[in-house]
């Protein structure tokens, strides 16, 4: 038999059946490790910090607007990649123009 040597620290130093380990296991699978976070701090622009509360009403409705938009936005691939293979190829018969018209000129004398 072989020894592997455990790195997780999870295996490492929590009891087995214990309840934190249930709670890891939701917080991995909720939330995989390719996921990212972004945040971010907020204040109230209107009035002075000591009169702020980013949790009133307006606030909120704001915030909900802007993620709105945000989850919205959407990113088509596939178009994109159409879009780019279409300027590729006007760029490539641009560029076999070119070369003819370079042709043209140097086999014609010049006078």
């Amino acid at each position: 038999a072989r020894l592997k040597s455990e790195t997780r620290p999870e295996k490492q130093w929590v009891a087995q059946g214990a309840l934190a380990l249930e709670h890891d296991a939701y917080v991995k699978s909720t939330w995989p490790g390719n996921s990212r976070f972004n945040m971010f701090a907020a204040t109230c622009a209107d009035v002075d910090e000591d009169r702020c509360n980013i949790l009133g009403p307006k606030y909120i409705k704001r915030f909900q607007e802007i993620n709105k938009r945000i989850m919205d936005i959407r990113v088509d691939g596939d178009r994109i990649v159409e879009e780019l293979d279409k300027k590729t190829q006007e760029d490539r018969g641009l560029e076999t123009v070119r070369r003819r018209v370079e042709l043209l000129r140097d086999s014609h004398p010049h006078g």
